[in-house]
């Protein structure tokens, strides 16, 4: 079903409401916050900084295990307005994280909006997903740009990635 700004996914027990203006507000300041910063990384030692990632995600981790009904039910009702603002500060913030470290992005995303956003867990997985990828393709522009890229090993990573997607779902 289409209609101005949203659609309906639907699959045989599921249904999933994108709206895509909050969307696209949400994937194009992530773009632009991932390009930064991957072209940020270029510069810096990622070295010194992972110990943070490791802390970071350990705090997650807690803050999930204890708010044992996190995403179950959506939370709030937000004017389109604010999740548009809501929703372009998560995506400039996790977006520049994924540009500029990676790992645990989707969780950020889902975290964000299930916390900021106050989605449901499956409807903030599936934003989750399409931004993501965004993120990805941005980051990976500058880092092919850069050359800092191994084609043999991408190739097989994206291979692989596809097959456990399709096994997956």
């Amino acid at each position: 079903c289409l209609s101005d700004w949203s659609s309906d996914v639907c699959s045989s027990d599921l249904k999933i409401t994108f709206n895509y203006k909050l969307l696209f507000v949400i994937a194009l300041s992530c773009f632009f916050s991932s390009y930064l910063g991957a072209q940020i990384i270029n510069h810096i030692d990622s070295n010194l900084l992972k110990p943070l990632i490791l802390v970071i995600l350990i705090v997650i981790a807690i803050y999930t295990f204890i708010k044992k009904d996190l995403g179950a039910i959506e939370t709030k009702e937000l004017s389109l307005n604010k999740q548009m603002l809501y929703g372009t500060c998560i995506g400039l913030i996790v977006g520049f994280y994924d540009g500029f470290f990676g790992p645990g992005t989707g969780s950020f995303f889902v975290l964000g909006f299930v916390v900021v956003l106050g989605f449901e867990f499956v409807k903030a997985s599936a934003y989750a997903k399409i931004v993501n990828c965004v993120t990805n393709i941005s980051a990976l522009i500058v880092f092919i740009k850069e050359g800092h890229f191994i084609l043999h090993l991408a190739i097989l990573l994206a291979v692989f990635n596809i097959i456990g997607s399709f096994i997956g779902s």
